[in-house]
């Protein structure tokens, strides 16, 4: 069970989110619904990755999974960021990032988080 905190600041509630910032119980509220929407999100693109349903190119859903993680990386949501590159595959996003799409290792945020959040240094060599 996660342990949440809790501060009154001018007589409204507030919790702190995941990175300990406080902020209105609400908004924390919202974040973690639209958390949970993002991860069925990452479980359809996963089986639709899986199944390779109407053809659709794994590179493109990759690319399309680099701009939500440069996003997220803006903001500076690293849970966030580490939850997402889980849920869609490690190993292939990271792949993707080091050799295909060279500039998303930046951009998408891989440079900044991965050792950290991941444990994981940039691949020497495409692995097959």
């Amino acid at each position: 069970m996660k342990l949440q905190r809790y501060s009154v600041e001018d007589g409204e509630w507030r919790r702190a989110n995941e990175q300990g910032r406080f902020c209105l119980a609400e908004d924390v509220e919202a974040l973690e619904a639209e958390n949970v929407a993002l991860h069925d999100e990452c479980d359809r693109l996963t089986a639709m990755m899986s199944s390779n349903e109407g053809g659709i190119d794994k590179k493109d859903i990759f690319a399309g999974i680099c701009v939500a993680l440069q996003v997220i990386t803006s903001m500076d949501y690293a849970a966030l960021w580490s939850d997402l590159v889980q849920a869609v595959g490690q190993d292939r996003l990271l792949q993707y990032a080091a050799f295909t799409a060279p500039d998303e290792w930046e951009l998408a945020g891989f440079k900044k988080y991965a050792l950290r959040l991941l444990g994981c240094k940039k691949p020497a060599s495409r692995t097959v």
